[in-house]
């Protein structure tokens, strides 16, 4: 009897090239392993099934008695960079396989906050109210938890605030959740401890009392940029300054609407906080776009911070500029709820124009979209959560729905 040795098909993998490289064409490989016998044909194909030939295929190579064949291909920079797709099958005896590869999308680092309580809460009410935030997330399955001294806790958690920003190739998501001790519970010295697990990477920020003989209110300068300048692109830069405890949230408008992530004419950064001397903590936040942009008269670009030392915990620095003045001004926001303000799910409430302003020349949707993003953001003072929903689906962003939702945290 003879025995005739069975071939194995390749597994097969696609490879792409690392960096944004240079010039107008760049390179994708593709690898099949272990399979037998040694004879194998490499095909590459386009979104339309049409067959390219713009590519080489290597000699396979023998490694503990199977194969290993590679081959790559020459694309058009901007084919690939307008997600155009590319099919690489792998033809052989023993089974054919083939994969598909597409420009993937770039997902910006998931943004994640730790809020300690207020001051006025704890005098007011004697209650300490945290609030964990994640930004910028997908796919949308996630999980938050709270820890007291390194041990789970689940009494006083409430969870809130999940949105969602959809753009041209995914849906980024949020998500907040609040956590309610008595005062005492946090003055004594406990750690508490948020934990946010994503398929993306888990995140982990622990928190404890400061007495605040240490606390120091942020400097912001908004910093234009340089006018002679050979690229195309320009950046705008925030500067906040000398400040503590360490958690501080920047965020930027252009024409007084709130910039995202989904954003294609602009971006955004900030960095890590920077330790300033022993005690102080500095960061810089970045926006940047085409010069084109730049260059339109008329835009007005506003470096919203947020630090708890700030006078009330719903407060604002805000500093704008625009091209022809290159000169920032300081703007002050605050939203003030009054306790008698319980309006569920209403428009027009009559506590929701309780807003101030230090400048009278700020149009009225600044407001708006800061109090938009600092409240996906941020938990009220005692037990009410206030949320501002915009009028996306009828595209018009001056009229809105203001909805008082309140919590109950006992």
């Amino acid at each position: 009897v003879q025995w005739k040795a069975s071939g194995t098909a390749p597994t097969v993998f696609p490879l792409m090239q690392c960096g944004s490289g240079a010039g107008d064409m760049l390179t994708l490989g593709c690898i099949a392993t272990g399979f037998t016998p040694a004879s194998l044909t490499f095909k590459w194909k386009d979104t339309a099934e049409r067959a390219l030939n713009d590519f080489v295929q290597y000699p396979v190579v023998q490694t503990g008695g199977k194969y290993i064949g590679v081959s790559q291909l020459r694309v058009k920079r901007a084919e690939w960079d307008n997600k155009k797709t590319f099919k690489c099958a792998v033809e052989h005896s023993a089974g054919s396989k083939e994969v598909i590869m597409q420009k993937p999308v770039e997902r910006p680092p998931i943004s994640f906050y730790v809020m300690t309580p207020s001051k006025e809460e704890m005098q007011d009410n004697q209650t300490a109210s945290f609030a964990c935030l994640a930004r910028d997330f997908s796919p949308k399955h996630h999980e938050i938890t709270w820890l007291k001294n390194n041990k789970p806790i689940a009494k006083g958690v409430k969870n809130f605030c999940q949105d969602e920003k959809k753009g041209e190739d995914n849906t980024m998501y949020s998500a907040t959740s609040f956590l309610s001790v008595g005062e005492t519970e946090w003055t004594d010295g406990s750690e508490y401890t948020c934990q946010f697990s994503h398929k993306s990477g888990n995140q982990t920020k622990t928190v404890k009392y400061s007495s605040g003989e240490m606390e120091k209110r942020p400097s912001v300068f908004l910093l234009a940029p340089t006018e002679i300048t050979s690229s195309d692109m320009v950046t705008l830069t925030c500067y906040v300054k000398d400040f503590y405890p360490k958690t501080v949230l920047v965020a930027w408008l252009v024409n007084d609407e709130l910039v995202t992530v989904n954003s294609t004419k602009y971006q955004y950064n900030t960095t890590s906080a920077i330790e300033t001397g022993r005690t102080f903590y500095s960061v810089y936040g970045q926006l940047t776009m085409g010069m084109g942009d730049w260059i339109v008269a008329g835009e007005v670009y506003s470096c919203v911070v947020y630090h708890e030392t700030i006078p009330k915990s719903t407060k604002m620095l805000v500093r704008t500029l625009d091209r022809t003045s290159n000169k920032p001004n300081l703007v002050n926001l605050s939203l003030n709820v009054p306790q008698s303000c319980k309006c569920l799910v209403l428009t027009d409430c009559p506590c929701s124009n309780t807003m101030e302003t230090d400048r009278d020349s700020m149009r009225k949707t600044a407001f708006t979209f800061i109090i938009l993003f600092l409240i996906t953001l941020l938990y009220g003072v005692g037990a009410t959560a206030i949320k501002v929903l915009p009028c996306w689906e009828c595209g018009v962003l001056t009229r809105w729905d203001t909805a008082f939702v309140r919590f109950d945290f006992s």
